[in-house]
C-alpha cells in the first residue's frame, strides 16, 4: 500500500468513527456562525491562471514545515499575496490539520 492509500485507509476509518460521535452535526452548527464562505469554483474560474495556496503545517515526506503556525495569519498573507483560494489540510497524522482550522 502506497502512502496516499494509507491516508485514504486512515481518513476513511477516522471518519466512520466521526459519524458514529455526531461529530459531522457539531462541526456544521460551528460553521453557521461563521461567515459564508467564498465560493470556490467562482474563485478559479475569475482568470486562466491563478493560485490555490494550501495551508498545512507538515507533510508525509518533509515532517514539519512550520513549527510556529498559525493558519489565520498564513491565510491573510496568501490573500494579500493574490491567492483566489485556500486549501485547509485538516489531516493530523499526516498535514498536523485540524478541522478547527477551517472555522478560524
Amino acid at each position: 500500500m502506497n502512502l496516499l492509500q494509507e491516508i485514504v485507509q486512515r481518513k476513511k476509518e477516522e471518519l466512520r468513527d466521526r459519524c458514529g460521535r455526531n461529530r459531522i452535526a457539531e462541526f456544521k452548527t460551528k460553521l453557521r456562525d461563521q461567515d459564508a464562505p467564498r465560493p470556490f469554483a467562482e474563485a478559479i474560474s475569475r482568470t486562466s491562471l491563478g493560485l490555490i495556496a494550501e495551508i498545512k503545517q507538515a507533510s508525509p515526506s518533509a515532517g514539519v514545515l512550520r513549527p510556529s503556525f498559525d493558519p489565520v495569519a498564513i491565510a491573510h498573507m496568501y490573500e494579500e499575496a493574490g491567492a483566489l483560494a485556500l486549501s485547509i489540510l485538516t489531516d493530523r497524522p499526516n498535514f498536523q490539520g485540524s478541522l478547527d482550522f477551517l472555522p478560524a
